[in-house]
């Protein structure tokens, strides 16, 4: 009794490794729109544009020019149900004695000023960045990317330390280097037997498991995605009064192959009677067919013309009575035939005709 229930349990076990969803890790790397604004004092008075530069101040004359960018993330290349692991900012600007910090943007305002405002005014994210360029590794931006998927972008504002500076200004740059994990997709396909246009039959399949099952084809199933998928085509199929097999070393002509249908675009995948192929997102829906060769009877016979048949007929090199003899071809395949010279009541008869 306690080895049955062992034997229960790993069997358990291993059903519900081969069906378990697994996790998958995917890296994407992110490069948000920046869109500067410049402050422009002169005589105390301010006014507010689109920028040249994305942090710092410049002096321009009589006019000081602060500049600050927002950075606009789509995150719609990340699924919602992602769990964000780790974000790389890779930063760049040019080199001087300065630093600069990210920000959080939650929201913009109605205009060019209030969008340089908000720009500084957003939750810090990294301060006391020196200019030049590096990779920060980040929790706050993943924390806050986590908690924007679901709104599909995020906004990270730049802001110079040095605003009072007169050649603070840089141009800066950035990218994100996104890891994250999520459930893998649950995919779904078709196998079955390809038969001159005909299906039936059946055909084997392995769902995560090299372990193979006859199913009668075609055979509707469905697995999660990097899982791996198992075939087999089975020779000997009866269909539409015929004979089927896959003719991989059967015949020389006509052999047999796996094919992938994905929405009518057919292309070959292999000629072994098993293979194996990782289930694709990209394939999602698509049919697996294994291509089977029909087997021909055919029967070989002199006529005699107007007494009848007999003697000697030779197919393939070998001699057969006549008209007792029936071959199997397999369909693309040729066959050699000869008809003999035979004395039939001292006349010479040589005339071949073939029934299927």
């Amino acid at each position: 009794m306690k080895k049955f229930i062992i034997s229960f349990l790993s069997l358990f076990l291993l059903a519900t490794l081969i069906h378990a969803q697994p996790i998958i890790t995917e890296t994407k790397l992110l490069y948000p729109s920046g869109t500067s604004i410049v402050k422009n004092i002169e005589s105390g008075n301010s006014t507010y544009a689109y920028g040249s530069y994305n942090i710092g101040k410049e002096l321009s004359g009589a006019i000081q020019k602060i500049y600050r960018t927002y950075f606009s993330v789509d995150l719609s290349t990340i699924p919602t149900n992602a769990t964000i692991q780790e974000v790389k900012v890779n930063y760049s600007t040019d080199y001087k004695s300065y630093t600069f910090k990210l920000t959080n943007i939650s929201s913009l305002g109605s205009g060019l000023g209030a969008n340089w405002a908000a720009i500084g005014s957003g939750s810090t994210l990294h301060s006391g960045i020196g200019y030049g360029g590096g990779t920060i590794i980040s929790t706050p931006v993943k924390n806050q990317m986590q908690s924007a998927l679901s709104s599909r972008s995020m906004m990270i504002g730049g802001v110079g330390e040095n605003e009072t500076a007169n050649d603070s200004y840089a141009y800066l740059s950035i990218n994100l280097e996104v890891r994250y994990t999520r459930p893998a997709a649950s995919l779904n396909f078709i196998a079955q037997n390809y038969m001159d246009g005909g299906n039936s039959g059946n055909i084997g399949v392995g769902i995560n498991t090299s372990t193979i099952t006859s199913r009668t084809s075609p055979f509707s199933f469905s697995i999660y995605e990097d899982q791996t998928m198992y075939f087999e085509a089975y020779d000997n199929q009866q269909y539409n009064n015929y004979n089927w097999i896959f003719n991989d070393s059967e015949a020389p002509l006509g052999k047999s192959e796996w094919q992938k249908n994905y929405y009518n675009n057919i292309s070959s995948i292999g000629s072994s009677n098993s293979t194996s192929r990782p289930a694709l997102t990209s394939e999602n829906g698509a049919t697996f067919q294994a291509v089977l060769r029909k087997i021909t009877n055919v029967t070989f016979q002199n006529n005699f013309v107007g007494v009848g048949n007999g003697g000697v007929i030779t197919v393939n090199g070998t001699q057969y009575n006549s008209p007792t003899s029936q071959f199997q071809v397999i369909e693309q395949n040729a066959i050699n035939v000869s008809a003999n010279t035979y004395y039939y009541n001292n006349y010479i008869e040589s005339l071949l005709t073939e029934k299927k």
